[in-house]
């Protein structure tokens, strides 16, 4: 049996996904025809979050509990603000980037704190959350690489 807290760690993360689900959605629907390979990035992140959801919603249904099965109040603050940014960026998706790399950093630090404290994790639940960081930090790493790319190409004029 897990303990509570555990419990609750798993259901934050599930949140966490969806939060980054809904994030990636809203990016989606922002970019411009010319950006397709963005769009394909962004729905291989969907589908990422949605398997780490399958696999925290399972680890807390064998523990007898309920699963989250909403987004948070902080995801949705945080959509209002992307919304308003890229509204008033000179450069939308330049603004789109660096915010989806904002919320990369953020899930991070989910897993970050998830795995604070690993005395109260049993080595399963140990193992998939370090699984699960390594995918977000590859992840992480790949939109911060676009992100830097795409400013360089705005920087050299290559992009408006």
């Amino acid at each position: 049996m897990t303990q509570p807290g555990n419990i609750e760690t798993f259901n934050d993360l599930i949140r966490a996904h969806r939060d980054r689900i809904a994030e990636y959605q809203k990016a989606t629907l922002r970019l411009r025809p010319q950006e397709a390979g963005l769009s394909t990035t962004f729905a291989e992140i969907i589908r990422e979050s949605e398997k780490c959801i399958a696999d925290l919603v399972s680890r807390v249904i064998s523990d007898g509990d309920v699963p989250e099965n909403h987004t948070s109040l902080e995801g949705k603050i945080y959509q209002v603000w992307m919304d308003l940014k890229i509204k008033f960026s000179a450069n939308p998706n330049s603004s789109l980037l660096d915010i989806c790399e904002k919320g990369e950093d953020a899930m991070l630090k989910c897993y970050r704190e998830a795995l604070k404290h690993p005395g109260t994790l049993t080595p399963d639940d140990i193992s998939l959350l370090s699984f699960h960081r390594e995918i977000v930090s590859k992840t992480h790493d790949l939109i911060k690489a676009k992100r830097d790319q795409y400013h360089e190409l705005v920087k050299n004029n290559q992009i408006i």
